[in-house]
């Protein structure tokens, strides 16, 4: 119910229920569309044998049309008052056999001298009247109807004193009807003649005073916001406003009804035509709306208005009425008309289903694709609504989740399984939905959209249980070569103190000897090179589960690793340039940012193109928002169109000349990738090698 309406319909309500008298009321209800609409409440006792009351019987009958009709009337009545108030004629209605006053104009009022005459009968008011027979003639139009005419006709004006000139009036009295033709009252209208009598010798003086009340109505009719117009009752036009010819771009007078032909758009003219036909024929009002044709060769639309002036006999003399331009109003109505057109096509298109609700959560819509997923009728979802079709054991606790997003008037999602009717089981959906408010902020409906997801759960159901077996496989695989590097590091040592005891006792007489000797340490220094970089491998990435991400200062954490080369640095000749201005800090794990480095940086060294000193540059900088690492070196460079695809993999070398394992690339990407970045590498032979390290946006 509109807050406005509810103390009003509410107060009297103990009182009807304690004396049990019933009761009516109007009041306004809202729709399902969000619209208030007038209703007429009836509230009546229902009796028993013994005149007892057993029950109360209340309806809502719908008048939110008549209600309209109501008060349009009422806008009518007022601005008939007010062009009646205004206009320079004396009019009065009474009502009655006794002529009880019910309407009377400004001029009527001040030729009563302002005297409270509603409701009382003129014969109380002005015995003079009936003095004059002015009484008479009223009833006798009121008894036959016959309407009285009088011309020039002398009365005394009200409070004047003896002697005081009497006023001429051009005076009219005319039966009113209701709607089944019987007489209820007495219309009367006068003209003060009193200066044309006095004034009858001065015809010129009497004409320019007709031209000037004449030019007053016109200027007021031409003052109007829209088209005015007087017509015969054959439709004839008598009379046009000169806004119809600033409209319309006319610029000669309409004689005929040819402005159908002329101007009213084709595809109207057939029912505009009919319309006015039935009118002018039995007498009634009419309003209209159709396309008229602008002054700029536009059709815009139009709402026509006419009102019969009737005679004695209740025929129509002419008609009245108003042209007013309201192609805005209707062009936003076919808007949202196709607007709304266009959301139900867009709605019932994707493979989604759409659904709304009232603000407090009420479903009043679905799409056919919830008939297709669900096997249920769009009438059973409004009726009983999705929760029907949730798990039972979870019911409960998904709706509570559903309406507490409502209540938030925030934007709303949860998951739920729904049973469908394709497969007869428990289907996973995605259920979203967001609120759309008006100017004040206050939510007026809820838009929602329910995805089935089933397939993308069950994915994601077995992507985890293989995550969870391959974590299982890296954990053995860990532990495995934890324990390999383990084991095999004693043996190892072993052999290398036997092979030297055995080098510093033995004496070989065979020359290859020592060739051999140089041999075997060496394979013994690559196993256990192996078996320290495997060992690595594994010590990685436990550090990574144990050690947790930092804010690391990129320049300090470059100059620790400098430190540790600087002997060899040294020995190069080797130059470096840091700029970290762009990106001071990372977050990142830091000894494995330190490890990045340190491989990077004496890789710088160790692959350094003979007979030119190294150049190295480190920098930070941003892309896109996303903060990037960069190392370049002037080394040897790598052939990236032979070794690309191989430049991460284990144990792969590419310049054989120098030593090494074949590691630290590997490790390198490694430690990037488990810390959610990513590694690119330019690099051109006997040019140098760029190495960027491009950071997660949210880890500067």
């Amino acid at each position: 119910m509109h807050p406005d309406d509810q103390a009003r319909t509410f107060l009297g309500l103990p009182e009807v229920i304690r004396t049990g008298t019933g009761a009516q009321t109007e009041h306004r209800l809202r729709g399902v569309d969000g619209r208030y609409r007038w209703f007429l409440g009836n509230l009546q006792p229902l009796r028993d044998s013994a005149g007892e009351i057993t029950q109360w019987l209340g309806t809502n009958t719908d008048i939110d049309d008549q209600k309209r009709v109501q008060e349009q009337l009422r806008r009518q009545d007022q601005r008939l008052s007010q062009i009646l108030g205004q206009a320079p004629a004396i009019i009065a209605t009474m009502d009655g056999p006794e002529h009880r006053y019910a309407f009377f104009n400004e001029a009527h009022r001040a030729l009563m001298d302002n005297r409270a005459i509603l409701g009382k009968p003129i014969a109380e008011l002005l015995p003079e009247m009936v003095e004059q027979g002015f009484v008479e003639q009223l009833d006798h139009v009121y008894q036959t109807g016959e309407t009285f005419v009088g011309h020039e006709v002398p009365i005394l004006p009200v409070g004047s004193r003896p002697g005081a000139p009497s006023l001429y009036l051009d005076l009219t009295f005319q039966a009113l009807r209701d709607e089944q033709g019987q007489i209820f009252g007495v219309l009367a209208f006068a003209v003060e003649a009193t200066e044309r009598v006095r004034a009858r010798q001065s015809a010129g003086a009497l004409a320019a005073e007709v031209g000037r009340r004449d030019m007053r109505l016109r200027r007021m009719t031409e003052a109007l916001p829209a088209v005015s117009f007087i017509c015969a009752p054959d439709g004839t036009m008598e009379y046009l406003s000169p806004q119809w010819y600033h409209y319309t771009g006319q610029t000669t007078e309409l004689t005929t009804g040819d402005i159908f032909t002329a101007l009213v758009h084709p595809d109207d003219q057939p029912e505009v035509r009919r319309s006015l036909r039935l009118a002018l024929m039995h007498g009634r009002p009419w309003e209209l709306q159709y396309r008229l044709r602008h002054h700029d060769g536009l059709y815009r639309w139009q709402i026509s208005r006419g009102v019969p002036e009737y005679d004695a006999q209740g025929q129509a003399l002419r008609w009245y009425g108003t042209l007013v331009d309201n192609h805005n109003q209707k062009e936003l109505q076919n808007q949202l008309q196709r607007s709304e057109e266009q959301f139900r096509f867009m709605a019932e298109s994707i493979p989604q289903i759409v659904w709304t609700t009232r603000p407090d959560g009420t479903l009043d819509y679905f799409n056919q694709r919830w008939t297709e997923l669900t096997g249920r009728s769009v009438a059973y979802g409004l009726e009983f609504g999705w929760t029907e079709l949730l798990p039972p054991q979870n019911r409960e606790q998904i709706t509570a989740n559903f309406m507490a997003g409502i209540r938030s008037g925030t934007d709303y999602e949860q998951e739920s399984q729904l049973l469908s009717a394709q497969d007869g089981r428990y289907r996973w959906f995605l259920h979203r939905a967001s609120p759309m408010r008006d100017d004040a902020g206050n939510i007026i409906k809820w838009f929602g959209t329910s995805t089935d997801i089933d397939d993308f759960k069950q994915a994601s159901q077995q992507l985890e249980a293989r995550n969870q077996q391959l974590a299982r496989t890296n954990a053995d695989l860990d532990s495995f070569v934890y324990t390999a590097s383990h084991d095999l590091t004693q043996p190892i040592n072993n052999m290398a103190g036997i092979f030297e005891e055995l080098t510093r006792t033995a004496y070989f007489r065979d020359p290859d000897a020592i060739q051999l000797i140089a041999m075997f340490e060496r394979a013994l220094q690559q196993i256990h090179q192996t078996i320290h970089d495997l060992s690595d491998v594994v010590q990685l990435q436990r550090r990574h589960a144990l050690v947790p991400a930092e804010d690391v200062s990129l320049a300090a954490l470059v100059e620790e690793v400098l430190g540790s080369i600087r002997e060899q640095s040294t020995a190069l000749g080797a130059e470096y340039s840091l700029d970290f201005t762009a990106v001071p800090t990372v977050r990142f794990v830091r000894p494995n940012l330190q490890s990045i480095l340190y491989n990077l940086l004496s890789n710088a060294l160790k692959y350094s193109e003979p007979g030119r000193p190294p150049r190295v540059q480190v920098s930070s900088c941003r892309q896109d928002g996303v903060p990037v690492l960069t190392v370049r070196d002037n080394g040897q460079g790598i052939d990236l169109e032979r070794h690309g695809s191989q430049l991460f993999q284990l144990f792969r070398r590419f310049h054989e000349h120098v030593e090494g394992s074949g590691m630290g690339l590997y490790l390198v990407n490694r430690m990037v990738q488990l810390n959610g970045a990513w590694l690119e590498v330019d690099s051109q032979v006997g040019v140098g090698s760029t190495f960027r390290i491009y950071f997660k946006a949210s880890e500067s």
